[in-house]
């Protein structure tokens, strides 16, 4: 039974424990424009050599790491002014960008149900990336000094920010140095903390 095997992991569990998770985990494709130029629809052929992945406290959170960490310009999807036609033909089939277009639809105010038709996005998602959209939106109009610390729990990285607001990396560091909100290093374990964990997975 279950009950009887001891989880290595833990060294103190059955392997019948189901640990409560405190962290999300979100993974995005890495589709290398270089080595497939013209081929960006996504099909039945494998096109991705790898993922980068993102870890919070939140989806949003989890799903802006990611993004950070394709190490790409999306500039042009945050900033808000991308033409509606442009973003509805490249939401409409499955390519390489479709996640980065969502975005800029849910930046541009498109309705949750328009860009659900069109993509077949759970709804709960586009949600969850409007969450995200909504404070993109709210940092490229109002305060970002005073709302520093709302964004930067939420999950948005500088480089988002400085698409959005045409301040500096720089800048934004100075503030967050400032107001002292800096990063810091968590360990998860497969327990969530609710038993000591003979083995950790860091990241």
């Amino acid at each position: 039974a279950l009950t009887e095997i001891r989880n290595p992991i833990t060294g103190n569990t059955s392997a019948a424990f189901e640990p409560s998770q405190d962290y999300v985990t979100v993974k995005i494709p890495v589709w290398p424009s270089t080595k497939f130029p013209e081929d960006t629809e996504i099909g039945i052929a494998m096109h991705s050599v790898g993922e980068t992945m993102g870890i919070g406290r939140s989806f949003e959170e989890a799903f802006l790491k990611a993004v950070a960490s394709l190490e790409i310009n999306l500039g042009k999807f945050f900033r808000g002014d991308m033409p509606v036609e442009e973003i509805r033909e490249n939401i409409s089939f499955p390519n390489n960008m479709r996640y980065a277009y969502i975005i800029a639809a849910l930046v541009r105010n498109m309705g949750i149900h328009d860009i659900h038709n069109r993509t077949g996005w759970s709804e709960e998602i586009l949600l969850k990336l409007k969450n995200i959209t909504d404070l993109i939106n709210s940092a490229r109009t109002g305060n970002m000094e005073d709302n520093l610390e709302k964004y930067k729990r939420a999950g948005i990285p500088d480089i988002i920010l400085s698409w959005v607001t045409g301040r500096s990396e720089v800048d934004i560091l100075k503030m967050r140095i400032g107001k002292n909100l800096l990063p810091s290093i968590r360990k998860i374990d497969s327990s969530s903390g609710e038993y000591n964990s003979v083995t950790k997975y860091l990241y």
